[in-house]
Formats: C-alpha cells, sequence, structure tokens
C-alpha cells in the first residue's frame, strides 16, 4: 500500500540537494537577478562581506541546511534574485550558514539580521522574504533566545494581512486546472511565488501548533485551504513545484492535525491536582493518537527515503516527529494517571503510560544518534534540541520513578543516552573548535551554542542515572565503569526493592551517601588495570563538576515545565 502510494507523487524531482524544477525558470529569473537594484541594507553594499565569501556561504545555506527543512524552492531564491528581493532574508541565510563555514563572521552577520528584523516589525512588512527570514530566525535561533513563538506568531499575522489563506486566494493561485487555463501565460516566477506562499502557510500553521504543544500556550487560529490542507495538493498538474518542500510541509502540517484534537481535549479537561480515576476518555484518545502517529510515519518515511540520493536524516526526522509527539502525550496521561493514584506507579494504567513514554523516548535519542555528528550541526538548532532533551529528560524521570517496570531498562537507556551525548558532544567540539575538556565540562565554560548546551544536559542526566541509581560503592570492584556497564547493572537488580506499600515513591534501599563520599569510594575502588590515571582524573572531574551545582539540570526540568527530576510526578502545572 505504501509503494502505490509513492508512485502517485512525482518523486523522481524530490531530491533535496536538486534544484528541483525546470531550468526555464532560470531564464525566467535571470530579468530580477540583478544586483544594480539591491537595498541600501545590502551586505555586499555595506561591504560586511565580499561577493565571493557570499556566494559560498549561500551555496553552504543551500547545500547543506536547507535540504533538512525544505522552506526556500531553490529554483526560485537564487543568490541575485534573493539579494534584490530581500536583504533580510539574505542576511538570515548566510548568519545561518557561517556559523558552521564562517565562524568569524556569524556574529556580525547575525547583528546585522537583527537590525534588519527590528525594522520589518516596525514596519509590519508583509513580504514573502520577511515571512521566511523569520521562520529561519526561529528554527535556527541562537541559545538562549525565547522569541520563538513570538516571532512566529508575528509571521503568522503578517501572512495573514496578505490574505494567504482567504478566498481570495483560489482566484489567483491558478493550481487548479480550471484558474490554470484562465492564466495559462503565468509566468514561471510567477507561479513559484504563489506556490512559495502556499508552502509558507503551511509551515507557519504546524510551527505554531509544535510550539504551542510543547510549550503548553494557545494555539493560533489559522484557515487552511480545503485544496492546501490534503494531499492532493502535491499531486498538482503544475510543473513548477518545489515537491520537496512541499511534501515537508505537508507532512508537518498532517503531523499537527493528529495531535491537535488530543491537545484540544487536554486543554478542556485540565483541571487543579484532584484523585479523580477517570483517565479512560484520555486513554483512548491517546491510544488512537498513537496509532495514528505511526501509520503516518509508515507513510512519510518511506516517501523521504525513496531517492536514491536522499540522506538519511529525513527519514530519522519523520521517526523522530512522530515519537517525539507521542512522547509528550503519553506522559500528559502519565501526569493524570499519577495524579489520580497518589503517584502509584505499578497500576496498570501507570504502567501502561511508562511503557509508552519510555519506548517513544527513547526512539526520539535513537532518530538524535542517527542523525550523525556532521547533521547535528546542520539541523539540530532548535525544535530538535527540544524534542531531544525532553525526551532524554522524560527518560531520567522514569528511572528515578520507575526502574523496576516491566519494558523499562535502565542499561538500554544508559547505553542509549550515551551514545546520544558522544554525538554532540562531538558536533560541539567541531563547531566551538574549543578543547575537549571545555565541552565535556559543564560549568568550566558557559556553553556557547545550542549543540553545546545539549551535550552538556545530556551529560548530566548520564551522570544523574550512574550517582543515582548505581552508587560507586556498589559497582563491582573488578570492573572499571567503561569496561562492562551491563554487568554492573545485572549485579546491581538484586539490591533494588520497594518500600513501603504499592502505592509509596519507589526508592533504592541503598546505605545513605554524600556525593562527595560516593565519588572518593569510586576512585579509591579497584579499578580494570587498562585504566591509566589520566583517564580516571578526567573521570573524576568531569563528576565533579557535574555534582556541584544541580541548577543546571534543575533550569532545564524547569524550562520543560517539568517537576525536578528527583520527585514524583511530571508536570509541576495542571496538564
Amino acid at each position: 500500500m505504501v509503494r502505490k502510494m509513492i508512485l502517485e507523487f512525482p518523486w523522481e524531482t524530490l531530491d533535496p540537494r536538486s534544484l528541483g524544477g525546470k531550468s526555464s525558470s532560470e531564464k525566467a529569473d535571470s530579468s530580477l537577478g540583478s544586483s544594480d537594484s539591491v537595498g541600501k541594507n545590502d551586505l555586499i553594499h555595506l561591504r560586511l562581506l565580499n561577493r565571493p565569501s557570499a556566494q559560498h556561504l549561500y551555496e553552504g545555506y543551500f547545500t547543506h541546511f536547507e535540504y533538512n527543512v525544505g522552506f526556500l524552492d531553490p529554483v526560485l531564491y537564487t543568490f541575485d534574485y534573493t539579494r534584490q528581493r530581500s536583504s533580510f532574508l539574505f542576511t538570515v541565510l548566510m548568519s545561518i550558514s557561517a556559523r558552521v563555514f564562517r565562524p568569524d563572521l556569524a556574529p556580525v552577520l547575525r547583528n546585522h539580521a537583527e537590525t534588519l528584523l527590528g525594522k520589518v516589525l516596525l514596519s509590519c512588512d508583509a513580504e514573502i522574504e520577511n515571512i521566511w527570514a523569520i521562520v529561519c530566525m526561529y528554527y535556527w535561533k541562537e541559545l538562549g533566545d525565547k522569541r520563538g513563538y513570538t516571532l512566529i506568531g508575528f509571521a503568522m499575522r503578517l501572512a495573514a494581512a496578505s490574505d494567504w489563506h482567504g478566498g481570495r486566494r483560489n482566484a489567483y493561485t491558478g493550481f487548479d486546472e480550471t484558474t490554470n487555463r484562465i492564466n495559462a501565460k503565468l509566468r514561471e516566477v510567477e507561479a513559484r511565488k504563489l506556490r512559495d506562499q502556499d508552502r509558507a502557510w503551511l509551515y507557519l500553521g504546524s510551527l505554531d501548533r509544535t510550539l504551542s504543544f510543547f510549550t503548553d500556550r494557545p494555539i493560533a487560529s489559522i484557515i487552511i485551504a480545503p485544496d492546501l490542507g490534503c494531499r492532493g495538493w502535491l499531486r498538482t498538474s503544475n510543473p513548477w513545484t518545489y515537491p520537496f518542500g512541499d511534501a515537508r510541509a505537508m507532512a508537518g502540517q498532517e503531523l499537527t492535525d493528529i495531535a491537535k484534537p488530543v491537545h484540544d481535549y487536554i486543554c478542556s479537561t485540565r483541571t487543579p491536582r484532584s484523585r479523580s480515576d477517570d483517565t479512560s476518555d484520555l486513554s483512548n484518545a491517546i491510544h488512537k493518537l498513537n496509532d495514528d502517529l505511526i501509520a503516518w510515519s509508515a507513510y512519510w518515511a518511506p516517501i523521504f527515503a525513496s531517492h536514491e540520493t536522499s540522506v538519511k536524516i529525513l527519514e530519522s526526522q519523520i521517526y523522530m516527529y512522530g515519537n517525539q509527539i507521542r512522547t509528550y502525550f503519553n506522559s500528559i496521561l502519565l501526569h493524570r494517571v499519577l495524579e489520580s493514584t497518589g503517584n502509584c506507579v505499578t497500576s496498570e494504567k501507570a504502567t501502561d503510560a511508562i511503557r509508552a513514554c519510555y519506548t517513544t523516548a527513547l526512539n526520539v535519542l535513537r532518530e538524535a544518534i542517527n542523525f550523525g555528528k556532521m547533521e547535528v550541526l546542520y539541523y539540530l538548532w532548535d525544535t530538535a534540541h527540544l524534542m531531544i532533551a525532553y525526551a532524554a529528560m522524560v527518560l531520567l524521570k522514569l528511572l528515578k520513578q520507575a526502574p523496576y517496570c516491566p519494558g523499562v531498562s535502565v542499561q538500554e537507556a544508559y547505553s542509549i543516552l550515551q551514545e546520544a551525548a558522544d554525538v554532540h558532544s562531538s558536533a560541539a567540539r567541531s563547531l566551538s573548535a574549543e578543547s575537549d575538556q571545555t565541552v565535556e565540562s559543564v560549568y568550566t565554560v558557559p556553553a556557547t551554542t545550542t549543540v553545546e548546551a545539549q551535550a552538556r544536559l545530556l551529560k548530566s542526566i548520564l551522570f544523574r542515572i550512574k550517582a543515582d541509581t548505581i552508587p560507586p560503592s556498589l559497582r563491582p570492584a573488578h570492573h572499571s565503569s567503561a569496561a562492562s556497564s551491563g554487568e554492573a547493572f545485572d549485579n546491581l537488580l538484586p539490591l533494588l526493592s520497594y518500600q513501603g506499600t504499592s502505592s509509596s515513591f519507589p526508592q533504592l534501599q541503598l546505605q545513605p551517601e554524600s556525593s562527595g563520599e560516593a565519588v572518593t569510594t569510586g576512585c579509591n575502588s579497584n579499578v580494570d588495570n587498562e585504566w591509566n590515571e589520566a583517564q580516571q582524573m578526567a573521570e573524576l572531574t568531569n563528576e565533579m563538576d557535574l555534582s556541584l551545582d544541580s541548577s543546571f539540570i534543575e533550569n532545564w526540568f524547569t524550562q520543560a515545565g517539568l517537576l525536578p527530576w528527583d520527585e514524583p510526578g511530571i508536570f509541576k502545572e495542571p496538564r
């Protein structure tokens, strides 16, 4: 069935690294490509960048960044066209690419982009290029930039002011056969511009919904035209399209369409803490959500993996998105179940929700590992970072509260988290061009990039699992912590047992030990002969850094709306 569906689309042009359209557009675009008409804020005109460097960075964006997102039609958005149409978008693309290829120029370009953003906000200039520039700024925003929800909302209002979604749309888009006959002489550039508007509107809707889901904020009310919000939009008879970007936009729209009914139900039934056992309706809705998202992934993942030159990250993105939505909404179900039972993790409803959260969170991290170091640099800047961070934090809470739940494996989770941390640490070192110690140590130097902050969070979670679940005094004396973690977990299991009644919060039956004593004991134990003194000192230094101040990991949990990692329950506020 999947193969049959795939054949209905023009996937021979899906390759995101190709131009994705007819070469005739280059001729059509040439009249717009004159650099004589560039604005006064142009980077090259201001001598912030010379033309060869600008061309290098521009090509870098479309070669390494664009194929991860599918925003800009590369046939339409040529170097000269973009430069002539919008100094804002041109600068934003330069700043994104410069992060990897010209780090020395990145701050200057970013500052210029911020200046142009301010002018757009003041003037309410609703040109499509400004919309895309804001979307790109959000997608690859800087560490600590919390304007995403607001910026996307502003971009949506600009787009709405242009009436891309309203009644006039069907009169001018030219994508149905009737309108195609009326506008038979429509130039290719104009056709691509109109298609560009449709794609932008789809992306704005899905981005706003995704942000609203994960930040627990209101969803904007938008109208998607019937012909635009269905897969038939992809089967257009118009040859001047960007199939890869269109498919990405449609997949994102479908994903949020699937999740929105559950989100609406959760919002309508949200109450303060109570002990009501009535979670059946939500449980049924979540089960349907799980099934629908599995089907969604099964449909779209093969499509993005079907082209022989497609990169693996495209398929992994689909699986990660589906699993992240499932992780988030299953954690809400778990939250309500625990609220209704006084944090009893042994009830049937609780164990079902725990297993679902554990499995999907682990799958999110597996897909992050599949991205690899280089794709982490090009893609994982904001949304995916939030997904991976949330999945890792949920895993820590599950391992703390229910390490004995059937289907939950501390060993498996630790191993996957370790791989994910290694990938992000390697990417952070490549990006920052700093020493290993700067990246590995959480408190020596503040994180300067999102990927570095992500690596530090993952390592902090690993430390908490290691310190809380396997104290050094209980590690086998004849094994190093790097030699056989599996046996260490196996030897620990007989030492784990419940305290109190079945409804109590589970605790490990261990002798009290301070963090300092635990580290000291671990250092004085017999270790494998292959471990030299430098390796032991490096591990000790890292663990001391991670244990000195718990505020680092606590801040992450607070920002995600989660209770502290070592407290029972899931969310701080009602869900």
